[in-house]
This record gives C-alpha cells, sequence and structure tokens, in this order.
C-alpha cells in the first residue's frame, strides 16, 4: 500500500510541474534544461536553412541601451557585430534587436513571441580581415537612417560611375580600379 501512495504522490508532482509549466508562458519563462545554457557555443554548426540562428530562443540578460528596430535579423546580427562587447543578439518579431554581452540564460520564448530568432555575433563563415558589406552598410545607416538602402543593407556596395569603381559618401572602406562605362549605373538601392 505504501508503494501505491509513494507511486501516485510521484504522479501527482510530476503533474503538477507540469501543469506549472504549461500555465508560465511570459517571455521571462526560461527552459530549465541547463545544457541550453551554451547551446550556441556547443553546436556550432546547428543551422536553420544556411545560417547559425536559434529560432524560438533568445540569449538574457540584454546589454542595457542598444535596443534599436531593424528590418532583418541579418541587420541585427550585424548591429551585434560592429558594437564593441557584444556576443550574441536575438531579433524579436516587432523587429526589435537585443543584443548581449555573453551567452547568461539561454530561454525559450513564449508562444507570442516564438518567431524570436538569436545567434552568435558572427557565424564563423568569414574569414577574419574580411571586409564584410553588410556590417558597412549597417555603420552607414547609423549615420544616414533615412536612406533607402538601408531597409536592404545595400548601401556599401561599390557601383560604377565615372568609368570607376567608387562607393557612397560614408562608406568606411575604399574602392578603385577601372570599370566600363556601360556597367555606370546609380548607388545600389532596394528592389
Amino acid at each position: 500500500m505504501a508503494g501505491v501512495r509513494m507511486g501516485l504522490s510521484m504522479l501527482l508532482l510530476t503533474f503538477s510541474l507540469a501543469l506549472a509549466r504549461a500555465k508560465d508562458t511570459s517571455e521571462d519563462a526560461c527552459d530549465s534544461d541547463a545544457s541550453s545554457l551554451l547551446e550556441h557555443k556547443s553546436k556550432p554548426d546547428q543551422k536553420v536553412g544556411t545560417e547559425c540562428t536559434t529560432p524560438g530562443m533568445y540569449h538574457f540578460p540584454n546589454m542595457e541601451g542598444f535596443r534599436i528596430e531593424v528590418s532583418r535579423w541579418e541587420h541585427c546580427q550585424s548591429y551585434c557585430r560592429v558594437t564593441e562587447g557584444c556576443q550574441f543578439f536575438s531579433y524579436w518579431p516587432d523587429g526589435g534587436c537585443e543584443l548581449q554581452s555573453g551567452p547568461g540564460e539561454f530561454r525559450k520564448a513564449s508562444t507570442a513571441y516564438s518567431a524570436v530568432i538569436s545567434g552568435p555575433a558572427s557565424c564563423g563563415d568569414v574569414e577574419p580581415g574580411t571586409i564584410n558589406l553588410l556590417d558597412m552598410s549597417f555603420l552607414y545607416c547609423m549615420a544616414h537612417p533615412d536612406d533607402g538602402c538601408c531597409t536592404c543593407g545595400s548601401c556599401c556596395l561599390p557601383f560604377c560611375s565615372s568609368g570607376h569603381w567608387t562607393l557612397r559618401a560614408g562608406c568606411n572602406y575604399k574602392v578603385g580600379g577601372f570599370c566600363d562605362k556601360s556597367l555606370e549605373m546609380p548607388p545600389p538601392g532596394c528592389l
């Protein structure tokens, strides 16, 4: 009889814990599995499509005072790359971009925010010293936020003008060389 009571007690405790987790749908309800705290570091090859992001999860706590709104998660990741101390980003369904200085807690988002995307500052697919045109465009857009090229990140792509490869004023790298005048075009914009 004592074994039956013990079994029922364990079953009731298990059910109560499951019910408590199901009721907790707040944004700060974190995944209780401690191994998920370092998921990005322990699984560097985990990719969604061709990227190293994780949907439905986010890092916490955020870097205070760094929240911005962007149109795509790639722009949020770029913001993280160009921000000193940023190691991870979280891109929210409302366009909000939050930065994190370390892995902290890796939390599961509530159903209302299940479209959140998080990831590391860099996916490791770019060799050191390589110019990242999206990062250059992001920095350009911080100074020129109303430029139409900012929504797609094409602001710092080189273009042919007067027979030479050139950039918009404000893009922080150099290009040069001649280009065929038949390739002349205005600075790149978004389609």
